[in-house]
C-alpha cells in the first residue's frame, strides 16, 4: 500500500524531503547510501537523524521523547493547559516487499523515483506522506511564531504494520500523565480522483471509524508417513479445505447508519437529479463490499506479516506410481 504520492501539491524541496523520508538517505562522499526504513534499528535511527535535519524548529522547540523500538512522541505545550489536547498520529514503518516481486514494480520500491508527477516508493502514502505533512505544517507554524491554545501531541509509531506496540506504549504514557485528548487524528483515506466509477469530481473519503481485527493461525496435523504410500489423513489437504471454507463463507453484510450517507452522497455526485438511494445487498453475498460487512480473508503468508497477501504461494505436490 501507499506506493504513489502526487508531486503537484508539493514544492521541489518538499518532494526531495519526502523521497528522503522514504529512502532514509545518508550522505557518503558524493553519493547516498540508501536504507529503506524497516525493523532494523539502524535504519530507524537514520530516519530520526533525517527528521532532525529536515525539521530543526520542531526538534528545538517541541519536547521529543524516544520510546523503546523507535517510536517518537512530540509535545507542543499550549497556552491553555485546560483546553482538550490535539493528537496527530502517523507511523514510520512500511509494509515489506515480498522477495521476488521487485521486478513487478514500475520502479524499485525504495528508489523514490519521480515519474509522471508522482513519487514512487513504499510509504509515500502509507504513511510517511502524513508524517512529513504533519512535521512540515508544524515547522512552518513555529517559523511564524505561532503557539496553539491547546497542547498538541505528535505520535509517530515505529511498528504499526506489525501490531502497533509503539502506539500502545505512547497511549499508555499519555494515559499515565492524565492527558486530556479532545481530538485524535490518524491515517485515513485519500482524496480519490477518477477512482470511483461515474464520479468526475474528487472525493474526500473521511474515515469515521476503525476496523478491529483478530488474526488466527490454522494448524492441521496428520498421520504423516512417506509420499509413496499416501493415506487419507493428509494435513495439507485438511488445512486447504479449511481455508477454502473460510473464504467462501463471509460475514453477513449490512448498511449501518454511518455507512448510508456515503451512498447518498455518491448518488448526488453521479447524477444530481437522482433520488439518493441506499443499495440493497444480500447479506450472504460474498462479493458485498467490505465496508458493508466484516471481512474474513486468508492471507496464508509465512513472513511475520499477517495483513498482506502473498504474491506467490507454493504448494508442493508429490506424485508417485509404479513404473513398468
Amino acid at each position: 500500500m501507499g506506493l504513489f504520492a502526487p508531486t503537484g501539491y508539493l514544492t521541489f524541496v518538499k518532494v526531495v524531503e519526502l523521497i528522503g523520508g522514504i529512502l532514509v538517505a545518508i550522505p557518503k562522499t558524493r553519493n547516498y547510501g540508501l536504507l529503506a526504513l524497516g525493523p532494523v534499528i539502524i535504519n530507524i535511527l537514520a530516519f530520526h537523524a533525517f527528521l532532525e535535519q529536515s525539521f530543526p524548529l520542531v526538534h528545538a522547540q517541541l519536547k521529543r521523547e524516544d520510546l523503546p523500538g523507535g517510536s517518537l512522541l512530540f509535545t507542543w505545550p499550549g497556552s491553555d493547559p485546560s483546553a482538550p489536547a490535539l493528537l496527530l498520529m502517523a507511523h514510520q514503518d512500511v509494509v515489506p516487499v515480498e522477495a521476488g516481486s521487485e521486478g513487478k514494480w514500475s520502479a524499485p520500491p525504495f528508489s523514490g523515483t519521480i515519474a509522471n508527477g508522482f513519487v514512487i516508493g513504499r510509504g509515500a502514502v502509507d504513511d510517511k506522506g502524513s508524517l512529513m505533512a504533519i512535521l512540515e505544517a508544524t515547522e512552518r507554524l513555529l517559523a511564524r511564531g505561532y503557539r496553539p491554545k491547546q497542547t498538541i501531541y505528535l505520535a509517530f509509531g515505529h511498528d504499526e504494520e506489525r501490531g502497533g506496540e509503539g502506539a500502545k506504549a505512547m497511549a499508555a504514557l499519555l494515559k499515565q500523565r492524565g492527558a486530556n485528548i479532545g481530538l485524535g487524528l490518524d491515517e485515513g483515506y485519500a482524496v480519490l480522483d477518477g477512482v470511483i466509477g461515474g464520479v468526475n469530481a474528487p472525493i474526500a473519503m473521511i474515515g469515521i471509524g476503525e476496523k478491529g481485527y483478530v488474526s488466527v493461525e490454522l494448524t492441521a496435523t496428520g498421520a504423516g508417513g512417506h509420499s509413496s504410500m499416501p493415506g487419507n489423513d493428509n494435513s495439507a489437504v485438511r488445512i486447504a479445505r479449511a481455508v477454502e471454507r473460510l473464504a467462501d463463507h463471509q460475514m453477513p453484510a449490512k448498511i449501518m447508519a454511518s455507512t448510508a450517507p456515503t451512498f447518498t452522497t455518491l448518488t448526488r455526485a453521479v447524477c444530481p437529479c437522482m433520488i439518493p438511494t441506499v443499495p440493497v445487498t444480500d447479506e450472504n453475498q460474498p462479493t458485498a463490499p467490505v465496508n458493508l460487512r466484516r471481512s474474513k480473508i486468508p492471507t496464508v503468508c509465512r513472513m511475520n506479516q499477517v495483513n498482506v497477501f502473498c504474491v506467490k504461494l507454493n504448494a508442493h505436490i508429490r506424485g508417485s506410481g509404479i513404473v513398468y
